[in-house]
């Protein structure tokens, strides 16, 4: 008897000799379908984190609008504002210049 579940199947084999014997073997083997739903959503993520990566840095870069007396009041310079604008869109440019701004 061969089932199929969501993550495993199950197979029993059943068996009989002349003494009337039983010996039954339940076998469990994880689904490839889970396997295969894993790896198609990466590229799925992988764009959802660049899209929300790419929104998070440009409304950083506003802060390119702002003069240099409001950027002085906030603790940065205009040069540490585009130093971190300049970083890749794997690091997070805020934190960094949250970073350099505790620092003075």
């Amino acid at each position: 008897m061969n089932t199929l579940c969501s993550n495993t199947c199950n197979e029993s084999y059943t068996y009989t000799d002349n003494t009337t014997s039983h010996a039954t073997r339940v076998v469990s083997v994880k689904a490839p379908v889970a396997n295969v739903s894993s790896w198609l959503l990466a590229p799925v993520r992988f764009v959802k984190t660049r899209i929300r990566q790419r929104i998070e840095r440009q409304a950083f870069d506003n802060l390119l609008r702002l003069d240099n007396q409001m950027l002085s009041d906030i603790g940065v310079t205009r040069a540490d504002v585009v130093w971190a604008s300049n970083l890749p869109l794997s690091q997070d440019a805020a934190t960094q210049l949250e970073i350099i701004a505790r620092r003075r």
